[in-house]
């Protein structure tokens, strides 16, 4: 049975803004992280013209099962010969900005009467630090799905995700100052109101790794141990749940 599931996280600038080559060498990188699961955020192209661009980036990734979100907002990508994809969840009726991409996943190797597990790409609202954590609360739903068993009992899923969650988790190797962000917009964005009334960084959204009082902690998920730590942006999150 395999030991071990790559993941990877990655916010990739409008897909490419409509450039196949650099969609091709992106999907060059993605292919040499060896990923079983692909958590993609920005994808404004990807219902257009047949979703050409969707299987174009799953021949180019060896043929990858693929999930798009609702509003080509998000996409989740799955390695077939990992996993097999038993269905799609839509986002509900929530108000995402972004919604994301989720879907229940097999492992093979576990067998066909194995329970799925949910992976979901994520990507929270960029200028609103209190819908920003709203969403961060939704996501969570995520992992609360259970299905019968075979012996008729219900069975939690355990979930696995990839968030742009465009706010900071406190320890983050990188969190910017206040001061040092110069454009009066997205110091706004990227803040909210502290304690004593002024601003700071918002870390709502995610907050520190044990402190399970924040909107992504509160249900057991937590930060996944990753080996390529300088691949991954201060601001993206492979967040999941032990089986």
């Amino acid at each position: 049975m395999q030991k071990t599931i790559n993941t990877l996280s990655c916010n990739f600038k409008a897909n490419g803004a409509g450039d196949p080559v650099k969609r091709a060498a992106m999907h060059r990188t993605w292919a040499g992280a060896e990923a079983d699961l692909i958590f993609q955020q920005e994808v404004p192209d990807g219902a257009d013209n047949g979703y050409d661009v969707m299987y174009e980036a799953a021949d180019q990734l060896g043929g990858m099962a693929w999930v798009l979100g609702e509003g080509s907002c998000t996409a989740l990508f799955a390695n077939r010969n990992v996993f097999t994809v038993r269905r799609e969840w839509g986002p509900g009726r929530r108000p995402w900005v972004l919604p994301p991409a989720a879907a229940s996943v097999r492992l093979n190797c576990a067998g066909p009467d194995a329970v799925p597990l949910i992976a979901f790409a994520g990507h929270l609202n960029f200028d609103s630090y209190s819908h920003r954590a709203a969403e961060g609360s939704w996501l969570t739903s995520y992992n609360d799905k259970r299905i019968r068993s075979n012996d008729g009992g219900l069975v939690q899923l355990p979930a696995i995700g990839g968030v742009d969650r465009n706010s900071y988790r406190q320890g983050d190797a990188y969190i910017p100052r206040l001061d040092q962000i110069t454009d009066d917009a997205h110091r706004a964005h990227r803040s909210r109101p502290g304690p004593d009334g002024g601003l700071v960084m918002d870390t709502e959204p995610d907050g520190q790794a044990h402190n399970r009082s924040v909107p992504l902690r509160r249900p057991g998920l937590h930060p996944l141990p990753h080996s390529r730590a300088t691949a991954i942006l201060p601001k993206d999150l492979v967040l999941g749940r032990a089986a």
